[in-house]
């Protein structure tokens, strides 16, 4: 056995061999890992830099090379802090730019919409209309309709005899009936009220018409439909009513007071019961 001194932890260990320079294999790595590191120091070419807040020469670090920009955590909080002042500042002047300027960026946005979606014909066509709806007569709201479907093609027509004035309303039931084979255009106010005493709610009768309920309970508002009342009958003495809630389900507070109390003779009877 052979004393030896430890190359990398300088520790005293007995080995076997004469050439045994380490007294395990931790310190065998770490002298691989110091080798290693040792040859990365000697070719390893420091960059220099000059800092893009304060100018001054710095040398970056390995890790970030040249994508190092700042010379300290100094500079890099201030650098960060006058971009966000940029940014605000940009919202600022874009916000007052567009509150001076609204008249002039509305007009040229319109004459975009026009002439990308109408040929330029939009304004014609609502001064043809008299800036009425053409099928109600509705002077609020107003689209402009393609006859043929082809507003949304590549090449739509824009030709004056295929576009018409519709007010909001209207171009929805178009574009519905389009969708669902369903002129619905042609439902009235009477056809809303009978379907709701049918179906006794609004989504019954948006399911009837094939529609959502949204498109009903705005159809509804257009034609000017209000609570239609139905007749049901009372649970409590089986006679007839009118009423305009689905939930309601006696004829008068008698009968529903009566109703409570016979539940709760119920519910004591049954309590009696189990006693």
């Amino acid at each position: 056995m052979h004393q030896k001194t430890c190359a990398i932890c300088n520790n005293v260990f007995e080995a076997i061999d004469k050439k045994t320079k380490y007294c395990s294999t931790i310190c065998r790595s770490r002298s691989g890992n110091k080798k290693q590191k040792n040859k990365r120091d000697a070719e390893y070419i420091p960059l220099i830099k000059n800092c893009t807040v304060c100018g001054e020469s710095f040398t970056a670090a390995r890790n970030l090379g040249d994508k190092q920009k700042y010379c300290s955590l100094v500079c890099k909080t201030s650098a960060m802090q006058s971009k966000q002042s940029y940014k605000d500042y940009l919202k600022e002047y874009n916000k007052d730019y567009r509150e001076e300027n609204k008249e002039v960026l509305s007009k040229l946005a319109y004459e975009w919409h026009d002439n990308d979606y109408f040929g330029g014909n939009k304004k014609h066509v609502l001064e043809r209309d008299n800036h009425q709806c053409v099928n109600c007569g509705y002077a609020h709201y107003l689209h402009v309709h393609h006859k043929d479907g082809s507003g949304k093609s590549e090449k739509p027509n824009n030709d004056m005899s295929n576009l018409i004035t519709l007010c909001m309303a209207c171009h929805a039931r178009v574009h519905q009936s389009e969708k669902n084979g369903i002129d619905y255009n042609s439902i009235t106010k009477e056809m809303l009220e009978e379907s709701y005493v049918r179906n006794r709610t609004w989504e019954g009768v948006a399911k009837e018409f094939g529609v959502s309920e949204k498109f009903i309970r705005n159809m509804k508002k257009r034609e000017g439909v209000k609570r239609i009342p139905f007749k049901s009958s009372c649970l409590q003495c089986q006679s007839e009513f009118e009423t305009i809630h689905t939930h309601e389900r006696y004829c008068s507070k008698r009968c529903n007071t009566t109703a409570a109390v016979d539940r709760n003779r119920k519910r004591l009877a049954i309590i009696n019961q189990g006693r």
